[in-house]
């Protein structure tokens, strides 16, 4: 064994570096801006803790953007692997979409 990765291996290697840059692009969108506490994960639990000790409304537009990115990022960690990488990279799409939405909401002054 040459250390070498096969296709299908080297594939999910960069999806899951894709995933990683996503991730981290949305949480330093979210937390350029001064916040009581910074957002720590796109988890549940995260977003929930975020929200509260940010005293925001659940319904909030950022709330709302930011578990919809969360949804879709967490579809590309679960996706079967046969699933045509059309739909990894529609979803993709759409959560670099969300990042932008996010941004531009923020600095909108719409948290």
């Amino acid at each position: 064994m040459d250390g070498r990765l096969d296709g299908e291996s080297e594939r999910a290697v960069s999806e899951f570096v894709d995933r990683m840059g996503a991730q981290r692009a949305l949480l330093q969108v979210v937390n350029s801006r001064e916040w009581h506490e910074e957002l720590f994960g796109l988890s549940s639990q995260a977003i929930n803790r975020w929200t509260d000790s940010n005293r925001m409304s659940p319904d909030s537009e950022v709330v709302t953007l930011l578990r919809s990115a969360s949804e879709r990022l967490s579809f590309l960690a679960n996706r079967s692997q046969m699933q045509v990488s059309e739909d990894y990279r529609r979803v993709s799409h759409d959560v670099q979409a969300l990042t932008e939405e996010i941004q531009e909401t923020l600095e909108a002054g719409r948290p």
